[in-house]
């Protein structure tokens, strides 16, 4: 290493060298000077009381000049070791990117830690404010810290509840860039956090807030609402993101204002909502709440003053879901309302009446996905498709269902997933299939989420339309599967049938068997899962002597004695390839 190709690290050697030099005759001096002192006739006890107050003196001026040396040996040392650290860090990978890609680095690994990207739903109260430790970062080298220092983005992420210190420093380094706000209201605000507010809202780009109030007899969130209101009189040009989640006892309205944000592309309100009109820039809102004054009219109104919008969610508890809303509709525009760059729908929970009503005055974009929940208010509970998303039925290569939710899409990625689920306050599973199984004729794959013997004819009449299926996974407990496994025994049930998967379906308790002295959550657990090993060994050997040999067994592992390792030769005989719990055993795997 020589000093013109690292001169830094040369010309702090150098002067490690001339310290270390100068430190040496700097003590050869103080030595000299003080040599008399170890001679015998400087023996204390042979000196007058002046000359032993001078040789004290000497000798502790001997010391100050001794640290002093030392000071600036150690300076020196650890200048030069910082200066070769430095020049060994130039050979690292990270220090051969360009300086932009590493800004962009260092900003991300504080977003990161921030955690601001990650919602809001997953705080707890008391909140625990966001991470400062990031800034520690700044000291690995001078690099770091002056790209820190000038990089205003990495300043941009505020939590309001931090100290005075962090937030005047956050200020001063974010510069002019665009902020990006979190905000718990548990944690009270100081002066200082407000004052930023009120001075910074136009350069807010994304804004986080979640707010429960402070009083157990008390709902009204004034810890919030205060504040806001002040914040939200000045304009917010540059806001695209604006997340409100206000906690508390449900079933009260929480109406807020917005602020004036032309640019606000995402929304999302839990426990709240606006009767604001709604920027028409939005591309994306989700709404969720128990409260019972948000209802299909607020639906409308947003299908209607959002034409851009990409995603729209919103769900409104079922325990306060209106039951008079069945026959109550509001009025709607006089032509059907058109979102064309729609992607996903989700709404719930509501009547299938007024589902309906909505979809007949909304134009559905053939690439959107919907998700629609309904409620029941009568029995017996039973599965719908709403007359709008009956076209694609026909279309779905594959059904999914599940005790109180089924659906459908297309294997291609860029097409539909549709899903819709019934929900009720004490669950009661639909008896028959038959208002839905009929519209999917072409269904390759079915997944049958929660196979039980009580529904095991309903299951078998849906297998018996269903011609065409490769793919059947059959999600049941492990002592009912004995059933379905010997039916499939037949040649005319699934004759195309390539790939079976089991899995295992727990019993949930009913918390309403308590009041119920019938016995229920035990009445299968008789059978023993040794039955359900024979079917289905039964089952692989006629499909393969029938010419119907599946492809693939999909086994759970460990939830069957008989799925594992050991059993897996036995199941070969009959099938090309065995998965555990989505593991394929070597030697089996095929390509599906």
């Amino acid at each position: 290493m020589n000093g013109n190709s690292h001169p830094s690290v040369g010309e702090a050697l150098s002067a490690l060298t001339r310290t270390l030099e100068a430190a040496l005759k700097e003590v050869a001096q103080i030595a000299s000077n003080l040599g008399l002192a170890d001679s015998e006739e400087c023996h204390p006890r042979l000196l007058s009381k002046n000359e032993t107050s001078h040789l004290r003196d000497v000798l502790r001026e001997g010391v100050v000049k001794m640290s002093s040396i030392r000071s600036s040996v150690d300076f020196s040392f650890s200048a030069a070791m910082v200066h070769l650290s430095e020049q060994s860090n130039s050979y690292t990978d990270i220090a051969s990117l360009p300086e932009e890609l590493l800004v962009k680095i260092l900003t991300k690994f504080v977003e990161n830690e921030m955690d601001l990207d990650r919602g809001i739903m997953k705080v707890q109260l008391p909140a625990k404010r966001k991470t400062h430790s990031w800034t520690r970062i700044s000291t690995v080298c001078r690099q770091w810290n002056r790209i820190m220092k000038q990089t205003p983005g990495i300043w941009s992420f505020v939590d309001l509840s931090w100290a005075q210190d962090p937030l005047r420093r956050h200020a001063i380094l974010s510069k002019d860039a665009p902020l990006h706000i979190f905000w718990n209201s548990y944690n009270c605000l100081d002066i200082t956090a407000f004052d930023f507010m009120a001075e910074n809202m136009t350069r807010i780009e994304t804004l986080r807030i979640v707010s429960k109030s402070a009083s157990t007899f008390s709902n009204d969130h004034q810890e919030f609402r205060d504040p806001w209101k002040t914040w939200i009189t000045a304009p917010a040009p540059h806001l695209c993101f604006l997340e409100i989640d206000l906690r508390g006892r449900g079933g009260l309205p929480h109406l807020i204002s917005l602020p004036d944000a032309p640019r606000l592309w995402r929304l999302d309100l839990a426990n709240c909502f606006t009767q604001a009109p709604l920027p028409s820039s939005l591309r994306s809102i989700r709404v969720s709440s128990d409260a019972r004054s948000l209802t299909h009219h607020d639906v409308v109104r947003v299908l209607v003053e959002c034409p851009l919008l990409i995603l729209c969610s919103i769900y409104i508890s079922p325990k306060t879901s209106s039951m008079s809303e069945t026959i109550l509709v509001p009025a709607f525009p006089s032509s059907k309302i058109t979102l064309p760059r729609l992607r996903y729908l989700m709404l719930g929970a509501f009547s299938r009446e007024i589902i309906e009503w909505i979809f007949a005055h909304f134009i559905l974009p053939n690439t959107a996905s919907v998700h629609l929940c309904a409620v029941p208010f009568s029995q017996p509970v039973s599965f719908f498709v709403p007359e709008i998303l009956a076209p694609y039925a026909p279309w779905a290569e594959c059904l999914r269902i599940s005790k109180d939710e089924f659906s459908f899409w297309t294997l291609a990625d860029d097409q539909f997933h549709h899903s819709i689920s019934a929900r009720t306050r004490r669950f009661t599973a639909p008896d028959t299939l038959d208002p839905i199984i009929g519209l999917f004729p072409n269904l390759s794959r079915f997944y049958m989420d929660f196979y039980t013997l009580e529904r095991h004819a309903m299951w078998m009449d849906a297998l018996r339309r269903l011609g065409h299926l490769t793919l059947l996974s059959i999600c049941g407990h492990h002592t009912e599967l004995a059933e379905i496994l010997g039916a499939l025994t037949d040649p005319t049930l699934c004759p195309k049938l390539e790939i079976l998967a089991l899995k295992t379906l727990e019993l949930e308790p009913d918390p309403w068997d308590q009041w119920d002295p019938s016995p229920s959550a035990d009445r299968h657990l008789d059978r023993d899962d040794a039955e359900a090993e024979r079917h289905l060994f039964t089952l692989l050997k006629a499909r393969d002597t029938q010419n119907l040999r599946i492809r693939k067994l999909v086994l759970p592992r460990r939830s069957y004695t008989w799925a594992n390792e050991s059993n897996i030769e036995r199941w070969t005989r009959h099938v090309d390839a065995v998965e555990l719990l989505g593991e394929p055993i070597s030697g089996t795997t095929i390509d599906t």
